[in-house]
């Protein structure tokens, strides 16, 4: 078994990330932390996923510096892939500066992004 640490102090844009999730979880067996999603930058999402399905806890106002954490584990990762495959999905600066302009692919389990979450 192999854990890997992933973290970052920048947004996910959750377009990429939703075309990316299958390939994550695929990949491991269990992981947990947290996550910031660029339509929804003051929220805390927490992440946990085991055996195949994922399931992200209600969005929470951040108590703490915003950021992604997560901890993955399973069957000898490759540790550069998959923190290359979730880096991808970070928003870039240009994306950062703008209202995000995709569609919101976690509304239907996360509930609509609100205006007061975005900026």
């Amino acid at each position: 078994m192999t854990t890997v640490r992933w973290h970052s102090e920048r947004p996910l844009h959750s377009g990429r990330l939703a075309e990316a999730l299958p390939e994550v979880v695929r990949a491991v067996v269990r992981s947990r932390g947290h996550i910031w999603l660029a339509d929804r930058l003051r929220s805390s999402i927490r992440w946990e996923s085991a055996g195949g399905s994922l399931s992200f806890g209600d969005p929470e106002r951040w108590q703490e510096l915003p950021g992604c954490s997560l901890l993955l584990t399973g069957f000898e990762l490759n540790e550069q892939e998959l923190c290359g495959l979730l880096d991808s999905c970070l928003v870039t600066d240009d994306e950062l500066e703008r209202e995000p302009d995709w569609a919101d692919p976690f509304a239907g389990s996360l509930g609509p992004a609100e205006e007061s979450e975005r900026a």
